[in-house]
């Protein structure tokens, strides 16, 4: 049996980690002996993981971000008592010590790398040091992951080690992310929102990437045009920014056309999904978004900018914009909220056809299976 150490900050909701938890439910487990090791004890992802067969999950409670000779000093301990075959990493500081504590204890090292383009003037200096920090320790790693083929060109355009990368697409549990009426008039009704009032939804966490500035300013053209339209933003992120965020949506919308929701809970996820309308991804980064899959494959067009592998993803079962462009997105937000609702209703068909032939999560669990074991062997 092979012994696989995953590194993460945590197991709060965010889409590496998302991708990781749906990794490890579905890895063959009469294989593959797991132990989640995460920076900090907290995340809502957690109680799905603690009841998996064969996973342990550990924290080793880092006290800050400085906190790092005493963190690396217990995460090597840790490593050194479960002794695995390969540890599997997950963004940028995680895959920083990965490479270090591996190379220390001579064990295979397997990074992810979801970036696809990260504007560092949004962030504090650190960003930028983190990011290229780990380009550099790249190319003392056994593996490289990236989740897109924009993000394999990235990260390699930006230092990483091209030898070491390879792609494995994020994959989507279509079971969970499905059609389902019920829950859309489930959730509707939670949010007071009429079934004939068009749903336009974002979710993402709150953050300059995500380019929510972007999707409030089309969200106030859409409204012109179809008066009844309502616009809903999933996610959670700094308050600061979320209120500035705020103060622009109330400049540009009126109060009842907007709601903000920070506290759905992960299993309300597909019934969100499936009370839009439409999904937007208004991002001007990403690899792969999560969110795009588990959209399509609950049945609901998307439009989303062109970023990462967002239009390989939607093929022809929704719309492509360019980013940081208001009037584009939202006129292809109207041109499908003109379609009759049979017109819409078979472009959400071919969506969810179009992650159940390219995107499962079945697909994603067997090629790191395979992944790990070229690696442990």
């Amino acid at each position: 049996m092979y012994r696989i150490l995953f590194l993460v900050r945590s197991l709060e909701i965010g889409g590496a980690e998302r991708q990781m938890v749906e990794l490890v439910k579905n890895m063959d487990h009469s294989r593959f002996d797991i132990h989640i090791v995460t920076f900090y004890n907290r995340g809502e992802l957690r109680p799905l993981l603690e009841n998996v067969p064969g996973v342990k999950i550990t924290s080793i409670d880092k006290n800050n971000r400085w906190d790092l000779i005493s963190f690396f000093v217990k995460l090597l301990n840790i490593i050194r008592a479960y002794q695995p075959h390969v540890i599997q990493s997950y963004l940028d500081v995680p895959n920083s010590f990965n490479v270090l504590a591996g190379n220390l204890l001579g064990i295979k090292t397997s990074l992810g790398a979801s970036a696809s383009f990260v504007d560092f003037s949004r962030y504090d200096w650190t960003a930028l040091l983190v990011y290229k920090t780990g380009a550099f320790l790249s190319h003392f790693s056994n593996r490289i992951i990236a989740n897109s083929n924009a993000g394999e060109k990235y990260n390699i355009a930006h230092g990483y080690s091209s030898k070491k990368m390879c792609v494995i697409h994020n994959g989507i549990d279509t079971q969970t992310f499905q059609p389902n009426q019920s829950e859309r008039l489930r959730m509707r009704n939670q949010w007071e929102i009429g079934e004939n009032q068009k749903v336009i939804g974002l979710i993402g966490r709150i953050d300059p990437m995500k380019d929510h500035p972007t999707f409030l300013n089309a969200a106030a053209q859409v409204t012109k045009q179809f008066p009844d339209s309502r616009f809903i933003c999933i996610g959670r992120g700094p308050i600061d920014y979320l209120d500035d965020l705020k103060t622009l949506a109330n400049s540009l919308l009126e109060r009842d056309k907007l709601t903000w929701i920070q506290d759905c809970d992960d299993k309300d996820m597909p019934a969100a999904y499936n009370a839009f309308d439409i999904l937007v991804s208004s991002s001007y980064g990403e690899g792969l978004a999560v969110v795009i899959g588990e959209g399509m494959a609950c049945g609901i067009p998307c439009v989303a900018t062109d970023v990462g592998d967002s239009a390989f993803a939607i093929g022809d079962t929704g719309l492509i914009v360019p980013s940081k462009n208001p009037s584009a997105l939202a006129d292809s937000i109207c041109t499908i909220l003109q379609m009759s609702t049979h017109e819409r209703v078979e472009l959400g068909r071919r969506a969810r056809q179009r992650v159940l032939d390219h995107f499962s999560i079945e697909k994603m669990a067997s090629a790191y299976e395979t992944a790990f074991s070229e690696l442990a062997g």
